[in-house]
């Protein structure tokens, strides 16, 4: 569990975006945020890259997924 702010800042960084640009993520309280780094395949050795694959996520077990 983190601050919004944070959440924000990580979304932005993993969308190759200005810092600024963060302030356009909504981030909803009591829902997940995933960001996956990708090291393999064509990325392997390049340091890879960052994929949002989902945000304001609800938690799961809630009967909502």
């Amino acid at each position: 569990m983190t601050h919004g702010g944070t959440i924000r800042a990580a979304v932005a960084h993993a969308m190759q975006t200005e810092p600024v640009m963060a302030l356009a993520v909504t981030v909803d309280n009591l829902t997940l945020t995933r960001l996956d780094h990708i090291a393999e395949g064509i990325f392997q050795g390049q340091g890879g890259v960052w994929r949002v694959a989902g945000v304001n996520l609800p938690p799961v077990g809630t009967g909502t997924n």
